[in-house]
């Protein structure tokens, strides 16, 4: 079975998030810091007790990530109109066959949205209207640092919804066999000849904005986080080094039954796309070939 891991796997994941919202919700009334912690965010039950409210989050980065992956449908056609009159005005579109994988290969791939995502909701967290909408005033003589942290950890499955949308509409557009070339664009001026896929412009531009802005991200709030450090009990350089260093692989976890519906639909997106493709004028099945022409 091509998913069995992985839906071991998930299997686990859910398992272990229902056990302890349930553990949450029947063992009793929360703790007085409980109580003072889920006053302060609007959209958490304020039933929950212990690690319940925590993975009542993981359970909507869950739910976000697989209605991120349904936006594809919508978001592939207009990226690949953009690309096609925009971008490649000039040049020759073509639809190359895939293959069909015969094993899973997309555990990992969550990883850029994951860092998306995360970079997104930190953020949108500092604005202060975003933190009105998410939090209520219970939390208003409570650090800076304590309402961003607070804003962030609702934000991101939101977040996680918009970035699996952007990244799986791009997957689609390279898995579904869309290339161009400049190659008659460049024939009378002096630049080089490029064949590329439909979506490895986005994708690039999307993993580069994930990686580097995770990374300045992380970096100036370590510059800014010494002023909240007034309250020697509160070691909130920890919690956030912790969090940014384990979220992103936690996130994997939470968006692999996202991965799995989205290889699932391979020929589904391939076919949807495809319909698109022609109705863009672009019908020509063409076949690429790196052929060598002397030996040196």
């Amino acid at each position: 079975m091509k998913y069995k891991k992985q839906l071991l796997i998930i299997i686990i994941v859910v398992g272990i998030i229902s056990f302890f919202l349930w553990i949450s919700m029947v063992g009793g009334e929360p703790s007085e810091g409980e109580t003072e912690r889920l006053k302060a965010l609007k959209f958490i039950p304020n039933n929950l007790t212990g690690a319940g409210w925590m993975c009542y989050i993981w359970l909507w980065i869950l739910v976000g990530a697989l209605v991120g992956v349904l936006f594809c449908f919508l978001l592939s056609p207009l990226l690949l109109f953009f690309h096609k009159k925009i971008l490649g005005r000039k040049m020759q579109y073509g639809i190359e066959k895939q293959p069909t994988p015969e094993k899973f290969n997309r555990t990992f791939k969550s990883f850029f949205p994951a860092l998306l995502a995360i970079n997104l909701a930190f953020m949108l967290a500092e604005v202060g209207i975003i933190q009105d909408i998410v939090l209520t005033d219970y939390i208003g003589q409570n650090s800076s640092f304590e309402r961003e942290l607070f804003t962030f950890l609702c934000l991101v499955p939101l977040m996680m919804a918009i970035a699996m949308a952007l990244f799986s509409s791009t997957w689609l557009l390279q898995n579904s066999g869309i290339v161009y070339t400049n190659k008659d664009k460049v024939k009378d001026i002096d630049q080089p000849t490029q064949v590329g896929n439909s979506g490895g412009f986005y994708m690039r531009l999307l993993k580069g904005y994930a990686g580097i802005g995770v990374i300045v991200v992380l970096v100036s709030n370590m510059m800014i986080l010494g002023s909240y450090e007034d309250d020697p009990s509160q070691n909130w350089l920890f919690i956030s080094i912790l969090l940014l260093g384990i979220l992103p692989f936690l996130m994997i976890l939470l968006a692999l039954p996202a991965m799995v519906l989205f290889d699932m639909m391979q020929k589904i997106r391939e076919n949807y796309i495809q319909k698109w493709a022609k109705i863009f004028g672009i019908r020509d099945l063409v076949e690429i070939n790196f052929q060598k022409i002397n030996k040196s």
